[in-house]
């Protein structure tokens, strides 16, 4: 077994902490973010959530990512080396290729130990049949989307333009049209969260589409960086941060 899930099992049972109970787990990931990005490295950049995150928790400084979003994403999933995985490059697109069926996924030894499992927003590891699905791979439940990256008000997809916002088997894009993906995602999991039985352990898998491609903000959190970001684009980019 891996060693990232073995850290989890190890969390999740509850001794390494010494908690009576398994610790609720939020594991939050934002697509494309670099490490210049953050207010903590740039104080230009104001985001003072992720600061206070980071100043009560740990940094960790000398960890690297693959180089695009793909292997960096199954890697994360399975604790496992992309090259281990076969799935260093390219993407997978609709050709028959995902994050390989035998592989472990967070989800299912957590869910095994009694955790519910829950991912919100991006999956990029494979939907060319059901059981590439999250829901089919140890979640017990899926919002969100399957490719690379989604238009973030209209929620096609970044590079075919099919409408991709599903949630378990059902296509929900068009109830959402017009509706920024980082707030359907962060209120989808905050739903969960607070229905969410609290005698039983949670993982959920809060996985924004921000800040990847398209650049897209609602103007109001442009505001803020009128008079120090000139670069439309770097501006843009800051906002969705």
């Amino acid at each position: 077994m891996n060693t990232v899930i073995s850290v989890l099992l190890l969390l999740a049972s509850g001794n390494v902490l010494g908690l009576e109970k398994p610790p609720h787990i939020i594991f939050i990931v934002v697509d494309d973010l670099g490490w210049n990005d953050v207010g903590y490295n740039n104080p230009v950049f104001k985001t003072p959530t992720i600061d206070r995150l980071a100043g009560s928790g740990v940094k960790l400084l000398n960890y690297y990512v693959a180089s695009h979003c793909l292997p960096s994403r199954n890697m994360l999933m399975t604790g496992r080396h992309a090259i281990q995985l076969g799935i260093q490059n390219d993407d997978f697109g609709y050709h028959p290729r995902s994050l390989p069926l035998d592989e472990t996924t967070i989800a299912q030894p957590l869910k095994h130990v009694g955790y519910s499992t829950h991912i919100v927003g991006k999956w990029h590891c494979g939907f060319y049949s059901d059981n590439c699905l999250p829901h089919n791979r140890g979640f017990d439940t899926f919002f969100g989307f399957v490719g690379a990256g989604i238009d973030h008000y209209t929620h096609a997809d970044h590079f075919n333009h099919m409408h991709n916002l599903r949630k378990n088997d059902d296509c929900i894009a068009k109830k959402y049209i017009g509706k920024y993906s980082t707030t359907i995602f962060a209120n989808e999991g905050k739903d969960i969260i607070t229905a969410h039985d609290q005698n039983k352990p949670l993982f959920l898998y809060l996985s924004f589409s921000a800040v990847h491609a398209p650049l897209e903000v609602p103007s109001s959190y442009l505001k803020q960086y009128e008079s120090t970001i000139y670069d439309e684009d770097r501006r843009t980019y800051a906002a969705m941060t």
